[in-house]
Order: C-alpha cells, then structure tokens, then sequence
C-alpha cells in the first residue's frame, strides 16, 4: 500500500508571532540564516538513502531565497507543491487569487500542480481559485480518505483524519484543525504535522491499521520538527512554557521518519489522484 508522507518546507522564523509576522522577506531570510537549507539537505538525505521520492510544499519566497534548493528537490525525483506565496492564514477568495498571483512566475517556471494552504485553512470558494491557476490537486483539508474527491476541477487530497462515525462527513471549507471537532464529532486529524508530533512512532500503527483496510495514510510533517532548530530559535522554552499546546511541535521527529521511511512504502501525492 502507497502512502503519501510530504514535508511543509518551512523556517523556524515563520513563528505565529508578530514579530516574525511582520518581518520583510529578506529580514526572515536573514533570521534563518541558512537553517532551511541545511536542513532540507539532511532530510533529501535521508530519503536518498530510503530511495524515497515525496512531495515537498514550499513557500513561494523560499524560491528566490535557495533556488539551488529547487533543483536538489528535483533532481532527486520529488514533487515539488505550492504552500502559498508568503506563510500566513489566508481567510478569503480574493487573499487567495493575490497570493496566487505573486507565486505565478515559480507556478508557471516548475509546472507546479498540487497546492497546500497555510495551517491547512483553504477559504469557501478556494477550489475554483485553485483551478484557474491551473492546479490539478490539493491537500488542504483534514478528513477520512473517502472524501477525497474531484471539487471545482481540483482533486482533494485530504490528510487523514480517524472518524469515530463510519459516516464520511461533507466537504466544506475551511476544514482546519479543530479541537472542537474533536470533542463533540469524534474526528481525531492524526495526519497533522501536530499530532504526528505527539504520537512520534505511535504513528506507525495507525499506518498499519489503515493499510489493513486498504487505505493509505496521508501525513505531512515539517522540516523544524526533523533537524533541531539553532538554539534560542522560536518557539523558546519560556514560549512553549506559556503556550504548552506548542509542545507536540517542539518533539524531534528524525527517528520515528527513519522507521517510516523502512516500514512503509511511500509515493508522490500526485500518485494518489486517479
């Protein structure tokens, strides 16, 4: 059984704080000092090793910041994804079409055709946004893989969630992370980078359960939650202290990958699309 593992390849200094958030392109690129870089290079390792070809999704900036980046991915057989232009929550259709409009030149230049939106929150309407800019799939919402589907011209991919129901609820956007859904609708969204890194190998067995049932795991980490952050690197242990619910963000990952990468089998997310 494939699965779909993709990385969210982002900086520690796209931290939700409004001194990050208000930081120019250049002022992060300066802030993360060559950290992305480094650690991307360790993770495509990694996968070299494991014979592995995923999908990455990259912030549109990043392209001008380590093209040399861009070709490393490519060359070693990955798919590259779009995770919008700049990394922040885009709440509607008109947010989406200019943030689009910006990341049209590494769309066009890559042929670019799966997207994912920043903390999974894709707005109403975003799919046929999505279509005119040519993507083909996306994975911007949480959910049982049966909903996976064809919407507006676009194929979701959704990343899984275990629904205590049997019932495949309706697709509607935004269908974020919601501890709301949690508790009052049963839908635990093991699939995010977030839970991923709290149950670290705890993963492994709900990978083998779905695929008992013939149904692939689709999951997505981050390339901060792989390579340890410099030190003093958002979020601090003064921040996760204030802000326990940061914590599962914060666990090292690289072992657990590397048990995945042995275990399971993996594949690009447009593989999925049939």
């Amino acid at each position: 059984m494939k699965n779909s593992l993709s990385i969210d390849v982002e900086t520690w200094a796209y931290g939700d704080t409004p001194e990050f958030r208000n930081m120019t392109s250049e002022q992060r690129k300066r802030a993360d000092n060559g950290y992305l870089l480094d650690s991307m290079r360790t993770v495509l390792r990694w996968l070299r090793e494991a014979d592995t070809q995923i999908t990455m999704f990259m912030v549109g900036e990043q392209f001008d910041w380590y093209p040399e980046l861009v070709e490393e991915i490519l060359t070693d057989g990955h798919e590259l994804g779009l995770h919008a232009f700049r990394h922040y929550r885009i709440d509607t259709v008109s947010e989406l079409r200019q943030d689009l409009e910006k990341a049209m030149p590494f769309i066009q230049k890559y042929g670019i055709k799966g997207y994912r939106a920043p903390l999974i929150h894709l707005p109403d309407g975003g799919f046929q946004i999505l279509n005119e800019f040519g993507f083909t799939f996306d994975s911007s919402t949480y959910g049982p893989f049966a909903m996976s589907g064809t919407y507006h011209g676009v194929r979701e991919i959704p990343i899984t969630s275990l629904m205590a129901s049997s019932r495949c609820p309706a697709l509607t956007l935004p269908r974020h992370l919601s501890f709301g859904n949690i508790l009052t609708k049963g839908e635990f969204p093991v699939g995010a980078s977030y839970f991923v890194g709290a149950l670290r190998s705890g993963l492994s067995p709900v990978i083998r359960h779905l695929n008992k049932r013939n149904v692939p795991a689709v999951f997505f980490l981050h390339n901060w939650q792989l390579v340890p952050r410099p030190r003093g690197a958002f979020p601090t242990p003064s921040y996760v202290f204030r802000h326990p619910l940061y914590w599962p963000l914060t666990r090292n990952l690289a072992p657990a990958f590397q048990s995945w990468l042995r275990e399971f089998e993996f594949t690009k997310m447009s593989n999925l699309v049939c």
